[in-house]
């Protein structure tokens, strides 16, 4: 089985919640760090999301450069 990738820009985020919720994605902040990370919810312009070690995280949507989902092709 192969992968293949949809990158998701910042501008593009809000018409691609419901995809995005419940995925596990990378993140691509502005200052170039990456998370990769569960998104459980979206509100306020705000992501709630949790890591691989189960650490919350509080994400603005501000803040991301892009989001990077891995899809099953």
């Amino acid at each position: 089985m192969s992968k293949r990738q949809k990158r998701i820009y910042t501008a593009d985020i809000p018409g691609q919640i419901e995809q995005l919720l419940k995925q596990e994605v990378s993140i691509i902040m502005k200052d170039k760090s990456v998370l990769h990370v569960r998104l459980l919810s979206f509100k306020n312009n705000i992501f709630e999301a949790k890591d691989l070690i189960l650490r919350k995280h509080l994400i603005n949507v501000d803040s991301v450069d892009e989001i990077i989902l891995e899809l099953n092709a």
